[in-house]
């Protein structure tokens, strides 16, 4: 079965009457009668009934015809996408992005990438960094914004920014009058923590500077991921230490303070891509990111923990 034998049962299946589906079609009506007939075959059952003078469509027909209506638009669809795509200036870019984007970054570039390409589609999927490399190497999307640093042979990263840790409690903690928190006043006080396999990048980071300063550790909870971080410190379970971005969506009992320690932990955000990737569109956003944040390859190493 081939698209044209699609083609031509949708034009006799509309115009119940081969003459005029034939002249639509711009084919003969022996031939147009040897397509439906093939199709038929194909598929295993009659789709029309025809004789001299009138055309029907059996009741395996009418289901037939919703569906090869259906495979035809996406395959126009297709087409229109793949034609669009070859411009970058039009078609869809498909961005993937973590909290920390979704805060710093998207807000930011979104403005300038309506002005400069307002024809530019973004689609936006909210992945894990490790999702990223894997929908990225699938071309699932085009680029994304992920934890670095990141170290693949095919994929390109390039530092965004840079957040500070920072020491988040419930707005009726001890601490919360404090300014700037020493580490050591933490020390054995109650605290949030991710679960093993959640925020890999960060909770190393945080791990590793707990042992250098050996820290008591008093974790009393634990979690998957951000809002519920947050929430448990909300509901006073004890503290936590998370990236700065989190100070834009912080709930309305909790705070967050400077951490008073150096060299001063940091964690990276950083945009990647398919190295080897010349689709116009990508490099057209490129630029434009590039106006916001500025490329710098000359920053210094993250300090380790």
């Amino acid at each position: 079965m081939e698209l044209r034998h699609l083609r031509y049962f949708v034009a006799v299946a509309e115009e119940l009457n081969i003459t005029r589906a034939a002249k639509r079609l711009h084919t003969s009506q022996p031939s147009l009668g040897q397509q439906v007939k093939q199709l038929e075959e194909f598929v295993g059952t009659p789709l029309l009934e025809r004789n001299k003078r009138h055309v029907h469509l059996t009741a395996g027909g009418r289901a037939f015809l919703r569906e090869a209506r259906d495979i035809l638009q996406r395959v126009d669809h297709a087409i229109e996408k793949t034609i669009r795509a070859s411009n970058a200036k039009t078609g869809e870019l498909s961005i993937g992005v973590s909290p920390p984007a979704e805060v710093r970054v998207i807000p930011k570039i979104l403005p300038l990438m309506e002005e400069r390409l307002p024809n530019l589609t973004l689609m936006l999927h909210s992945l894990s960094t490790e999702d990223q490399i894997a929908a990225l190497r699938k071309y699932t999307i085009d680029v994304g914004f992920v934890r670095g640093p990141i170290d693949e042979q095919d994929l390109t990263s390039e530092e965004v920014l840079r957040e500070k840790i920072v020491v988040v409690l419930p707005a009726k903690h001890r601490l919360a009058k404090v300014k700037r928190i020493k580490f050591r006043m933490l020390d054995d006080l109650p605290c949030v923590t991710f679960s093993r396999g959640s925020a890999v990048p960060l909770r190393n980071i945080v791990g590793s500077l707990y042992k250098q300063s050996r820290l008591r550790v008093r974790s009393v909870q634990e979690a998957d991921s951000v809002l519920g971080y947050l929430n448990m410190v909300a509901a006073g379970l004890g503290y936590g230490l998370l990236p700065e971005y989190v100070k834009w969506i912080l709930p309305r009992n909790v705070i967050s303070r400077p951490l008073d320690y150096h060299p001063l932990p940091t964690i990276s955000l950083a945009m990647v891509y398919r190295t080897n990737d010349k689709l116009p569109s990508l490099q057209a956003f490129k630029e434009v990111f590039h106006q916001c944040f500025p490329f710098r390859p000359e920053m210094k190493p993250i300090p380790r923990f």
